[in-house]
């Protein structure tokens, strides 16, 4: 089915890991839409910067057909959490084409040239 592994939430406090799991599990759905069977392993590396922390976040699906990797790396772990999963999701419809083409919307009134400018003369009944 969906399974997701984390590797270097000892690292991490409590309140950060009740973070970064609940930010990965409401996006494991948009991927269950699109993959059906798959292992998700969510890497996190914490880096000591001057005095500050800052979040690695490392995202790999492992799928029958295709693989996904996908990183983000921010000072905000809510903020780079998002990232990764919004890239992960690019990389699915992308890989897979799943997003389709929004379609034209035709209005009479707005055609001015080429063939809508022939459509709107048909609808408004100039030729036949």
């Amino acid at each position: 089915m969906g399974v997701v592994n984390y590797i270097g939430l000892k690292s991490l406090d409590a309140d950060e890991v009740d973070v970064i799991r609940s930010i990965v599990e409401s996006h494991v759905d948009k991927v269950k839409r699109n993959i059906h069977d798959f292992d998700m392993v969510v890497h996190v590396k914490l880096h000591d910067v001057q005095g500050r922390k800052k979040y690695s976040l490392h995202c790999r699906i492992d799928d029958p057909h295709v693989d996904f990797v996908t990183d983000a790396v921010d000072w905000d772990l809510r903020k780079s959490a998002h990232m990764l999963m919004e890239k992960l999701d690019n990389a699915i419809k992308k890989k897979l084409r799943v997003g389709g083409q929004q379609q034209e919307r035709f209005h009479p009134r707005g055609a001015t040239r080429g063939k809508d400018a022939s459509l709107k003369a048909k609808v408004r009944g100039l030729t036949q």
